[in-house]
């Protein structure tokens, strides 16, 4: 694995009970140029994710990848794809989603969907 594809850094506030967990998502997607709680900003981390999956898809350019992630990176990744602001209407649905996009062009295929 690539250190620059790991999650957001959320090891300012540690693992947070859901009920807190749920609204600090919601700010670190609402408002993605500030740290929210210590979290690396969204803008940062969808940055470090795009150069990441841009430079291996430049020296693989003959084979697929597979971008394997959290849903909140998979959702900046998307953002980006898509040429869209960062926005948790972009999260995975539900666990085990997957979407497809071509690296070269940098576009996203299909949005998210559900793997049976």
């Amino acid at each position: 694995m690539a250190e620059d594809l790991g999650e957001m850094d959320r090891s300012a506030t540690g693992y947070l009970d859901p009920s807190e967990f749920e609204p600090t998502v919601d700010a670190f997607f609402a408002e993605p140029h500030r740290s929210v709680r210590g979290w690396e900003p969204a803008i940062h981390a969808q940055s470090r994710v795009q150069r990441a999956v841009r430079r291996i898809a430049a020296q693989t350019p003959e084979l697929g990848i597979a971008f394997i992630a959290h849903g909140g990176v998979g959702a900046l990744l998307l953002a980006s794809l898509r040429r869209e602001p960062i926005s948790r209407a972009l999260d995975q649905p539900a666990m085990g989603s997957s979407f497809t996009f071509d690296p070269q062009d940098w576009t996203a295929l299909s949005s998210w969907e559900h793997i049976n």
